[in-house]
């Protein structure tokens, strides 16, 4: 159901399968999920504490909760589970939070490395390319800003912020007295194509 983005059904399916009386980390973690997805991440954030307590050795709870954290502007609570994922089982999903995380609270070193762990797991992530761009920009890098746009340009053609993120990179180059604004991460919305959770959904 949450492939095919039927995230009411999900979360009634669930909703029903935990009032009859089913309980585990697995069924928390999936409401959790339609709930995140649906738009609801305060809601989500109980279910997927659910999930942590009920499997605390397994590492998608905990990157599921950093990506609510997230998107609740709630950083270091999401540093803090994400850490515990990435000391359960490294993965791109863990660090491209991490990174997320970090860059909101102006870590910008902390967050070059984690989008960096992030493509050394999984090198085809435009997201995690466009996001590392970025903090490239903020860190007036502009050469690797450059190729981490171009990368994503290769990856997903179709990215209009990456477009406008190589553009400006480019002319910041020719003109260094040039400047431009904070250009935003690709967002910890949970959905197939991003790694902003856990893959196993």
């Amino acid at each position: 159901l949450l492939r095919e983005k039927q995230f009411q059904q999900a979360i009634q399916t669930c909703r029903a399968a935990l009032k009859d009386g089913e309980t585990s980390a697995e069924l928390h973690e999936t409401l959790g999920r339609a709930l995140l997805l649906s738009g609801d991440a305060e809601s989500s954030l109980w279910h997927f504490l659910q999930a942590t307590v009920l499997a605390p050795a397994q590492a998608s709870g905990f990157i599921s909760l950093g990506a609510a954290y997230n998107q609740l502007q709630r950083f270091e609570s999401a540093i803090d589970v994400l850490m515990k994922a990435v000391k359960i089982k490294p993965s791109a999903p863990a660090y491209f939070n991490l990174g997320f995380a970090y860059r909101y609270m102006n870590n910008l070193s902390s967050a070059k490395t984690a989008y960096r762990e992030a493509l050394r797991l999984d090198p085809n992530s435009a997201d995690a390319h466009h996001n590392l761009a970025g903090v490239y920009v903020e860190l007036h890098e502009l050469t690797l800003a450059i190729t981490h746009y171009q990368k994503v340009l290769e990856l997903r053609p179709n990215f209009p912020r990456a477009a406008e993120g190589l553009r400006k990179a480019t002319l910041a180059m020719s003109q260094p007295q040039e400047t431009f604004t904070r250009s935003e991460p690709a967002t910890a919305t949970p959905t197939n194509s991003t790694p902003s959770l856990s893959t196993k959904v």
